[in-house]
């Protein structure tokens, strides 16, 4: 509840992750007027995404445009486009998404930059201690599936190598998950290359 008070981006950004689960209506309400409070944070476009998905009638794919406009040389803004594809069964559209992906330069989450960022911004409403909100905060973003690691593993699955250039757009995605913010991502990116 103190973090709806402030009005600085990062505090209604934990405020929209802390309620993202009871009320998505209201967390993407509160993210956005965090990111409406700074721009050209990626990390909370990321999150924008991540809350979106999770909210009925929340179309992801302007948002996740505009977060490879804000940081266009990293691929997790294309993972969205990789998930659907591959839900889709849409062979083509996902040789595309892993190659867009591919050719970026590194695959981040932004995790630990929210984490410490929302974490502080909740230490400071005096919500709960620092060490709490370092908890609280990371159990709740670790609770979010983007990226699609799922989906980009069976997007470059042995089965689907026989492509025109899926070979090589598969081996840039995985140096690019390897370049990546998280253990998670360089995990992925190890696997599959």
């Amino acid at each position: 509840r103190n973090l709806r008070k402030r009005s600085d981006a990062d505090s209604l950004a934990a405020a929209a992750l802390f309620s993202v689960r009871s009320d998505p209506a209201d967390a993407l309400r509160l993210i956005g007027q965090a990111r409406s409070a700074v721009l050209g944070r990626p990390e909370l476009t990321l999150l924008h995404v991540q809350i979106c998905t999770r909210s009925v009638g929340c179309d992801p794919k302007p948002l996740e445009s505009e977060m490879r406009k804000q940081d266009p040389q990293n691929g997790v803004g294309w993972s969205g486009d990789i998930s659907r594809a591959n839900d889709a069964k849409d062979e083509e559209a996902l040789d595309a998404a892993i190659g867009a992906a591919g050719r970026a330069m590194q695959f981040n989450s932004y995790f630990m930059t929210l984490a410490a960022r929302l974490s502080e911004a909740t230490a400071k409403s005096k919500s709960m201690p620092l060490n709490d909100a370092i908890i609280a905060v990371s159990g709740e973003l670790a609770g979010f599936g983007l990226p699609d690691y799922t989906s980009i593993s069976k997007g470059c699955a042995i089965e689907r190598m026989k492509r025109p250039g899926l070979l090589e757009f598969c081996r840039q995605l995985a140096a690019s998950l390897v370049a990546g913010d998280t253990l998670m991502a360089e995990g992925f990116g190890v696997a599959i290359a």
